[in-house]
C-alpha cells in the first residue's frame, strides 16, 4: 500500500476499534483502486484525494469541532483563491499559505 511506511496514528485507532478496511486488507494500492473503479464505471475513479482535516494540526494538539470547522473553512476559501494544492490551509500557520 502507498502509505504503509508513513506515520499514521489513525491506523492505530482503526486497529483499536476493530474497524474493517477491506481494500487495505485486500492489499490494493491507490492506482489499483482507481483502475478497478474506472472499470466499474464509478464517476469518482479519478477524483483527487484529500488529506483528512485532522492532518492540518500539529501532532498532539487537541482537536475540537470548532477547530475542524475553521480548517474546513480555510480549505474552502483557499480552493477558490488560486492557492496551490501543495500549500497549507492551516489557520495556525501564521497566515503563511
Amino acid at each position: 500500500m502507498d502509505d504503509n511506511g508513513d506515520y499514521r496514528p489513525g491506523l492505530v485507532a482503526v486497529k483499536e476499534l476493530q474497524i474493517k478496511s477491506p481494500l487495505r486488507e485486500a492489499g490494493l494500492n491507490k492506482a489499483e483502486i482507481r483502475e478497478l473503479s474506472r472499470e466499474l464505471g464509478l464517476k469518482t475513479w479519478d477524483k483527487q484525494s484529500f488529506a483528512c482535516l485532522s492532518s492540518r494540526f500539529v501532532y498532539g494538539e487537541t482537536i475540537s469541532e470548532e477547530k475542524l470547522h475553521m480548517v474546513d473553512l480555510c480549505g474552502a476559501v483557499s480552493s477558490g483563491s488560486g492557492v496551490s494544492s501543495g500549500q497549507s490551509a492551516d489557520p495556525w500557520n501564521d497566515g503563511a499559505y
